[in-house]
């Protein structure tokens, strides 16, 4: 299981359109058959700045399926009133620690910058 976390921006004007109330309904698809299933209908997403929404789904599977969401607006003055959005896996505080040396041969010397 994973956290995923959705973003879309809403513009108006062609800038960052800011208090849009935005809702988010999640489906998912399965890898396997496409198979698909509600997951979230009307999820409230928080906002960030210029125009900027998130949303964090807790506990998803994304080895068995990719999720899609939907950022939904009744707001007139934005450009486009529904946007979608890709779930990104939120990796966990251990990622760092799983890359062992071996993955990155010949290395040694090299200067990062």
């Amino acid at each position: 299981m994973a956290d995923l976390i959705f973003y879309c921006q809403f513009i108006q004007t062609k800038t960052g359109a800011s208090a849009v109330a935005p809702t988010i309904d999640i489906d998912r698809f399965a890898l396997a058959d496409a198979a698909t299933a509600t997951v979230i209908t009307g999820g409230s997403p928080s906002e960030g700045r210029n125009g900027v929404y998130y949303y964090r789904l807790a506990s998803a599977s994304p080895t068995l399926y990719n999720y899609i969401g939907t950022f939904k607006t009744a707001s007139s003055s934005v450009d486009q009133q529904h946007l979608s959005a890709l779930g990104i896996v939120i990796p966990d505080a251990l990622v760092s620690t799983r890359l062992a040396s071996a993955d990155f041969p010949d290395t040694a010397g090299m200067v990062l910058s």
